[in-house]
Order: structure tokens, then sequence, then C-alpha cells
């Protein structure tokens, strides 16, 4: 009996369903309403921010000062958002000869790196509830 009991309760933790939440991510700092925003979200360390690397992206018309999108169904964890405003729609972020950007980007957190984009650290965030919003600024 107590070994039937422990089967059962195992087997209970096993059916579990996947915790999952809907993420609001709110995007200010956009100068120009033309083009696109481009954003990536990574839900881990590993090739944060690389666009091959991304483990959700969305593209959102730059039609306001700031824009909104809302991401349901996202399993609780770690994330961090990399996004940057495609001015030009060619699909990558511009950058001049010395390999600056030219055109506005931003990171989850408001996080900033110095001569590169930040760690994964610095710029993640969690999503442990149903209902998750972030904001952050492209600059």
């Amino acid at each position: 009996m107590f070994n039937a009991l422990i089967t059962l309760v195992l087997l209970c933790g096993i059916n579990a369903p996947e915790k999952k939440g809907t993420l609001i991510v709110e995007i200010n700092g956009i100068q120009v309403t033309e083009g696109t925003i481009q954003l990536g979200i990574y839900n881990n360390a590993e090739g944060f921010p690389l666009k091959k690397k991304v483990y959700l992206g969305k593209v959102i018309t730059a039609n306001s000062k700031s824009v909104r999108i809302e991401l349901p169904n996202l399993p609780h964890g770690e994330y961090a958002i990399a996004a940057y405003h495609d001015k030009n729609g060619n699909g990558k972020l511009d950058k001049n000869i010395f390999g600056v950007p030219t055109e506005l980007y931003g990171f989850s957190n408001n996080a900033r790196g110095i001569v590169s984009a930040p760690n994964f650290s610095d710029a993640k965030f969690t999503i442990n509830s149903s209902a998750n919003k972030i904001s952050f600024e492209l600059k």
C-alpha cells in the first residue's frame, strides 16, 4: 500500500503541467515613427544577443514613440531581451565604419555594455507568474 502511494505521488509530479505566463514588453525612446522594432528574447546566456541564438523573435511596426507587445505562453524562467530600431527596414542593426551602431538599440533592464552588448546576467529578468511586465528604452 505504501509503495502504491509513493508511486502515485511520483506520477502526479511527472505529469504536472509546465507553468507559463504572459509577458508584456514596453519599449520606449523611439525617435521616429518609421521602420520596425526588431525584438529578440533569449532564454539562456549562450549566444546572447546573437540573432541566430534567439529563443523568440518578433518584429513590431514603429508607429509611435513607444511600442507594446504581449507575448503569451512563455514558460516560467529567466530571459533577456535585445531590441533595435530598424529604421531603414534592412533587417540588421546598422553600424558606422568603426562598428558603432547608428540605429537605436536597447536591452531589458536598460542594461548597457561598455564596448559591446551587456552580459545576459545584466539584462535577465524572471517570468514567474501568469502576468509579467518589463519596459526599457532604446538609446
